[in-house]
């Protein structure tokens, strides 16, 4: 399975994966996420080692 697109609403992290599926993780366990801006959180990237 591979992640193709991700967003954020509130404290959740949603990914799309290319299985059709939404997934969704809680931005509790991703302290530095949950603090960023949403501007800061637009500059991700998708690699073959995950997301960053």
């Amino acid at each position: 399975m591979k992640i193709n697109k991700i967003w954020f609403e509130e404290k959740w992290l949603y990914g799309f994966g290319d299985d059709g599926k939404t997934y969704r993780q809680s931005l509790l366990r991703y302290k530095d996420l949950l603090k960023a801006f949403d501007t800061e959180r637009e500059e991700y990237e998708i690699s073959t080692i995950g997301i960053h």
